[in-house]
């Protein structure tokens, strides 16, 4: 699951996701997408509120986990990251990220799942490129958090 930095194009993707989606095949995606990520957004919270080491990530951001997690918004975009091979994507420094399909490559990986939110939300918080290191990102955030490195 890989992201890199490409805030014209995120933007752009953000304004094409605002809009309505008039298919009755992606709102069934998008039915299914809001029953899987609310699982995956109460494992993520479990180890904010369980592992202070977890909630010590962002600090160096200056930023509360749990706050950060009630004020994000996640915005389901269907296949709209799959050609850039993303599966989830931040405008970082904002509280916007978009989820692909492919974040639901695997739905019972429930803890991969978690980790890879848990990055989105560093984004949120202003990690930049420095944190795109996935596979020693996503290492870090699982021992941190409890969660797996889903980048393995």
């Amino acid at each position: 699951m890989k992201r890199k930095p490409f805030a014209l194009l995120a933007a752009g993707m953000l304004a094409g996701a605002l809009l309505p989606v008039p298919s009755r095949a992606a709102d069934e995606s998008g039915d299914r997408h809001q029953i899987h990520f609310e699982r995956v957004i109460e494992r993520v919270r479990i180890a904010f509120e369980t592992r202070e080491s977890c909630r010590n990530l962002f600090s160096k951001y200056h930023g509360d986990s749990r706050k950060a997690l009630d004020r994000a918004r996640f915005i389901y975009v269907g296949d709209a990251l799959e050609p850039l091979g993303f599966a989830a994507a931040t405008i970082i420094g904002t509280n916007q990220t978009l989820i692909g399909a492919g974040f639901y490559q695997d739905t019972a990986d429930l803890d991969g799942m978690a980790t890879v939110l848990i990055h989105e939300l560093l984004h949120q918080q202003g990690a930049g490129a420095e944190i795109d290191n996935y596979i020693e990102n996503y290492q870090l955030i699982s021992e941190s958090c409890g969660t797996r490195n889903a980048a393995r």
